[in-house]
Parts: structure tokens; C-alpha cells; sequence
């Protein structure tokens, strides 16, 4: 279902574009003076390897030095063999730790990891200029196109599976433009919705498996074009069927993804943002009577609402799907002191819990920041019946949230997997809000 291409890291992409050659090596040097700040006197070296006559007949070969330099932002360009002569004498620090380097680099070498060029790099790419916006508008057009035509398969077909559909998105991409996916595509339905990154065709007998109504089919897909990824969810119900179970768990995660995208804009903080849909999805499921034993402030105070949400609602795109946020926007504005109604009229949400942190692989809930110019995020809230995630709530007692859950109206839901809603928001340069996930 992809098609293979090589790629290269997310920071290389960023400086150099997708120079056709693998295996090389990249050096930017600076002077150790205060000429530092000096950009002109900053180099960007290339250092390709010299293939052999049987690398060459089955790989093909590479551009020339000349080639190099003259289509590419690239100073000078060497041998990879002449690198440890090149680097002698130097300070040499890297984006990565020293055991994650190129094979082709000598481990002898004194290359340290520096978190400081690291986060020089997040935070030049936190940011996206015009151009880099134009790339993600492209995958994001694009990628809507395809789920719009998915979509009317699921809607209309008579028999199709989740293979089937994962496959003809990857088609529809790879032959307009996005010859790499950002990511496996993702199609799960029933309760397969509710597998946050379920993994598609994995089981074959489930995969191809006609899917039947009603059902939820979550389909969670983007492409990538010049290395820019976009991603995008959207869960539809299979031949257009809605149970009324499955009407009011989508609406719920709708209102709360509108409530987000319209907090969203320039100069508005990503604490605010993060806050309107935790509020929102904290009233609509204690409304719908999922959630019981308190108001909506009471019930955010104790993080309810991630008991049905185990994940963070956005996060940045680009040469990464999941493109770093600088660790200087940690949140800090929480006080331990806070009370509940103090947190609410400040929109604000309380730290994250142990019992969640436990269990989430991407940090972005810990990030605030004000929102400028060239940022862009997904909006991506969820509901989700998760019977292994119901069950550590439940073990954890009185330090979890699971006494303002209405267990038996949950047990009503159990077989209906999720519903994930995902869009993508950007500020332009004239400081205006655009979707750019939807045609």
C-alpha cells in the first residue's frame, strides 16, 4: 500500500531540500568568533559518496559536485572519505546523539550531540514561511481530494474493505503528486475506530473483511509533497447508516473540534485553544451523560474528559508529520495553588496528570505559545471507547477521574469504536485563519 522512496531526515529537508543523493553527509560550519552571528560566513558542505561501477548500474548515478552546487544551496562539496580530515581540529555537534550517525561515519570522531543545535532547528522550522506554506497547502488540498473520493466508496459501495480503501488513497495521492504517504494509512471500523493508530491490514483476515452497517469507518491518511505532510482524519458511517448511539458521539467531537478551530487565531494563545475543546467536549459529555458528579469546571479540574480523549488535541506539521515544537514553549502557567474556578477564569488547564503521562507518547499537551504568523497545527479532538483505557481508569481508584464516569451508559457504547475529526488550521502572512484540510 506505499509506494518506497528515500527520504531524508526531517532537518536535511529543511536546509538542502530533497537532494537526490543517500548516504552523503551534511556540515554547516560557522566561525568561533563573535563573527558567528555573521550569516554570510556560514557554509553549507556536502559530502557525497563515491559509488562503485556496480552501485552505479543498479542505482544509477548521482549529480555531479558541480550539479550540486549549481541547483542546490550548497557551498562546497567533497568526498564522504574526506570528511574526518575535514572535520580535524573543529568543534563538531549534531542533532542527533552520537550511536543515531550515519553508518558511514567514523565513530572515532569526536561529534557530540547538542540540544542547542537542536533546538535552533525547531524552532527555524516552528514557523513556516509562504513557501513552506504553499507545500502543506498542496498535501492538504490534496489529501482532502482523495478522502472526499474515499469517502463516497464507504458511502456508496456495495462491498469494500479496509485494505481497499487504504490502498485507493494512497493511489489517488501517488498519482497527483505525493509520491510518499506522511504516514501508513490508518482505516479502522467498528471497534477498530477506536485504535487510535490502528494498524490497517495488519490482521488479513480483518482487513479484508467486508466492512458492514452500521458501523463507524475512521480513516486517518495524508500524503506528503516535497517533504511537507499533511494529516487528516475523518470518520464516516458506512452506506451513509447512523445508528442514533453513533450520531450523538460524532456530534459531540464536532462541536468541540468547531469550538476549537474558531479559538484559533492570531495572537490568541495555544493554552486557550486547548482549553475551549477540553471545555466544550467536558459539556457535551456531561450533557449526554457520560460524565456525572460535577460541573464542567469540577469535572476539568479532574481531567474527566481524558477518559474518553487519551490524547492531545494537535500538533504541528511539516517536514514531520509530527513537526517539534521548541522546549522553550513548556507551559509554566499553572499554580498547584489553583483552585478550579481560578483555572477556568483564567482558561487555563490544570497540569497533566501522572496517570496520563504514563501513557502518551507525544508531549504536545505540554507546550504553550501565541500564536503568529506561519503556525499551523491539527485540530484533531476524539471520543473514544478504549475497554483496556476504561480499565486502567478504573484501577487506578480515587487518584483517577472514574467517579465521574456514568460506567453504565459507557457499557452502552462499548462496541462502537471512535470518532476522530482532523483539520488542519494555519495563520497566514496577512494574519488571516485558513483550513486548509477542506476543499
Amino acid at each position: 500500500m506505499e509506494l518506497s522512496g528515500f527520504r531524508h531526515p526531517a532537518n536535511i529537508l529543511y536546509i538542502l531540500g530533497n537532494l537526490p543523493v543517500s548516504e552523503g553527509i551534511v556540515a554547516i560550519t560557522a566561525p568561533l568568533s563573535s563573527d558567528y552571528q555573521n550569516i554570510d560566513l556560514w557554509r553549507i558542505n556536502v559530502f557525497i559518496p563515491k559509488l562503485s561501477t556496480r552501485e552505479a548500474v543498479f542505482l544509477g548515478s548521482i549529480p555531479t559536485p558541480e550539479e550540486i552546487k549549481k541547483n542546490y544551496i550548497v557551498d562546497e562539496v567533497f568526498s564522504v572519505s574526506d570528511f574526518q580530515k575535514f572535520i580535524k581540529g573543529k568543534l563538531a555537534y549534531s542533532t542527533v546523539e552520537p550511536d543515531e550517525l550515519p553508518s558511514n561515519i567514523p565513530s572515532n570522531l569526536d561529534i557530540y550531540f547538542d540540544e542547542g543545535v537542536e533546538q535552533a532547528f525547531f524552532e527555524a522550522r516552528f514557523h513556516k514561511t509562504e513557501e513552506e506554506l504553499e507545500l502543506l497547502k498542496f498535501s492538504s488540498q490534496l489529501s482532502a481530494w482523495a478522502h472526499s473520493k474515499v469517502a463516497s466508496r464507504i458511502e456508496q459501495e456495495p462491498e469494500i474493505s479496509e485494505i481497499v480503501l487504504a490502498s485507493y488513497f494512497t493511489q489517488l495521492t501517488a498519482t497527483c503528486g505525493c509520491h510518499l504517504q506522511a504516514y501508513p494509512p490508518i482505516v479502522g471500523v467498528g471497534k477498530s475506530s477506536g485504535v487510535l493508530h490502528f494498524r490497517t491490514g495488519e490482521n488479513e483476515t480483518e482487513g479484508y473483511e467486508k466492512i458492514t452497517t452500521p458501523n463507524f469507518v475512521l480513516i486517518d491518511a495524508a500524503g506528503e509533497y516535497h517533504g511537507y505532510a499533511s494529516d487528516i482524519t475523518r470518520t464516516l458511517a458506512r452506506k451513509g447508516e447512523w445508528t442514533p448511539q453513533m450520531r450523538e458521539i460524532y456530534d459531540m467531537v464536532e462541536t468541540a473540534q468547531t469550538a476549537a478551530l474558531s479559538a484559533f487565531g492570531f495572537g490568541i494563545s495555544w493554552e486557550f485553544v486547548k482549553w475551549v475543546s477540553a471545555y466544550t467536549l467536558t459539556r457535551e459529555l456531561l450533557n449526554a451523560g457520560f460524565l456525572q458528579g460535577g460541573n464542567v469546571f469540577e469535572l476539568l479540574y479532574f481531567d474527566a474528559w481524558r477518559v474518553f480523549m487519551p490524547h492531545g488535541l494537535g500538533h504541528s506539521v511539516g517536514l514531520d508529520v509530527h513537526d517539534p515544537t521548541p522546549k522553550k514553549l513548556t507551559s509554566i502557567q499553572w499554580s498547584e495553588k489553583m483552585t478550579s474556578k481560578e483555572a477556568a477564569e483564567k482558561h487555563i488547564l490544570p497540569p497533566i496528570p501522572q496517570w496520563v503521562l504514563n501513557h502518551m507518547s507525544n508531549k504536545v499537551d505540554l507546550f504553550d505559545y501565541s500564536i503568529g504568523y506561519g503556525q499551523i497545527v491539527t485540530i484533531e479532538p476524539g471520543v473514544y471507547f478504549i475497554p483496556s483505557w476504561f480499565e486502567y481508569i478504573k484501577s487506578l481508584g480515587t487518584s483517577g477521574p472514574g467517579a465521574y464516569v456514568n460506567w453504565k451508559k459507557v457499557e452502552e457504547y462499548v462496541d462502537i469504536g471512535g470518532v476522530r475529526i482532523e483539520d488542519i488550521v494555519v495563520i497566514n502572512y496577512d494574519g488571516e485563519k485558513e483550513i486548509i484540510s477542506r476543499l
